[in-house]
């Protein structure tokens, strides 16, 4: 559950920050257009965010394939980490319940509509289907479809002003802007800024709708006075457009008017991603990977401008031995030598550490860098089990000693 977790926490990261951005550059205000574009990016680009740190590893792992790649050494680690996993385990299944009560709640409140359609008189109209129903509810939408009570559909004033209002939340598409909302809230239900976000969606979707029923009718009084007998709506989670929310909040907006000025606000989304791009895809271990792969290109230009004898050979002729034995006995060395480090245990930290070292003509390891990071602390051990090496018979190419340079993969794995 790493990789979801470490998902979880920057995808909510970046919500955050787009929410803290929307509300400072108060981008609600008149364009709403803009708003709801803004929100909806917000959403979906905080969803795709953290895949983007694979670009790194991608990289890295073709400039690894010319490099003498040894056998991968795996450390265990029996019991150490029981207390921490068990923790783990627990907030695993505590976040996974959360997120299928959250599903559920999207597909009871799904399947609340299906049942009012079956049970409700359905007249197909030409851009829209309304559903008349017997029981009293507010009038609301869901894609094509425009639910409202029997009672509300005699006022025909009112009901005319509320088609007029729901058949804008159906033209701009808003119903699948709250599915996706509801999907991404489902998956963050603990991420207060999520909720925030798509109650902010809500409210432009209202805002948007009112506007324009407005300029359809041009009842500007009727309107207001229709908003005012209503009362509240819904729940966030809900993917419906509920006439009656927001109540207060849209009396306000219907008195201001359209601005053009507000549009240079929506464009913070631009600086705003490309700063989260560099954070998340340059982030720990991808910004040492950078920094070793530039050290590696460095090395390759250095050696092929250096003399003969000072290069560094991938494969030579008689290759270097370890303990009167080849790469296995240096990689069993290795095996004894890794121990799994107590902090990483502790915390449930996993993963595979590059490090790639040189046998120079003495015989010594040198050069010893990780080229593809896990974690620091797992960095730093699999290091820890190669430096201190004994020394090796070095290679020869041509009758000379040469410096031999190798890889070798350090896997960290828990016990189950």
């Amino acid at each position: 559950m790493d990789n979801l977790i470490n998902y979880l926490l920057e995808s909510g990261a970046a919500l955050a920050l787009f929410y803290i951005f929307y509300r400072l550059m108060r981008m609600e205000q008149s364009q709403f257009s803009i708003s709801r574009a803004y929100l909806i990016s917000a959403m979906v680009f905080s969803m795709v965010l953290p895949f983007l740190n694979f670009s790194a590893s991608f990289a890295q792992g073709i400039y690894l394939q010319p490099d003498i790649m040894l056998e991968p050494v795996v450390a265990g680690n029996e019991g150490a980490a029981s207390t921490s996993l068990f923790w783990s385990s627990l907030a695993d299944s505590f976040y996974l319940i959360g997120a299928i009560v959250a599903f559920l709640l999207i597909c009871y409140r799904i399947g609340r509509v299906l049942y009012w359609r079956s049970t409700g008189y359905v007249r197909r109209c030409d851009r829209y289907t309304l559903v008349i129903l017997e029981k009293e509810i507010p009038p609301f939408s869901l894609f094509s479809q425009v639910f409202i009570s029997r009672h509300t559909l005699e006022d025909k004033p009112s009901a005319q002003i509320i088609l007029e209002h729901e058949l804008v939340h159906i033209r701009k598409y808003h119903s699948l802007d709250n599915m996706l909302a509801g999907l991404i809230a489902a998956i963050h239900w603990f991420n207060p800024f999520i909720w925030l976000m798509q109650k902010e969606l809500k409210r432009v979707h209202e805002y948007e709708a009112d506007r324009r029923a407005i300029e359809k009718t041009g009842n500007y009084r009727d309107y207001q006075e229709l908003l005012f007998r209503q009362t509240f709506g819904v729940p966030y989670l809900s993917p419906i457009n509920n006439f009656n929310s927001f109540i207060k909040k849209r009396m306000l907006m219907l008195r201001k008017t359209s601005s053009n000025r507000n549009f240079s606000r929506a464009l913070v989304f631009i600086p705003l991603a490309v700063a989260l791009i560099f954070v998340f895809a340059c982030s720990e271990s991808g910004n040492g990977e950078v920094q070793q792969q530039e050290k590696e290109q460095k090395e390759v230009k250095k050696s092929a401008t250096s003399q003969a004898e000072d290069q560094i050979f991938l494969a030579v002729e008689d290759m270097p031995t370890f303990q009167g034995g080849g790469v296995a006995a240096f990689r069993d060395y290795v095996q004894q030598q890794l121990t799994y480090p107590e902090e990483a245990a502790e915390k449930g930290l996993e993963g595979t550490s590059f490090v790639k070292f040189v046998v120079n003509k003495e015989g010594e390891v040198e050069d010893v860098e990780v080229i593809r990071s896990s974690h620091p602390v797992l960095d730093q051990a699999a290091v820890e089990a190669i430096k201190d090496s004994p020394e090796w018979e070095p290679g020869m190419q041509r009758g000379q000693k040469v410096k031999v340079r190798f890889t070798i993969p350090m896997v960290f794995k828990l016990a189950e």
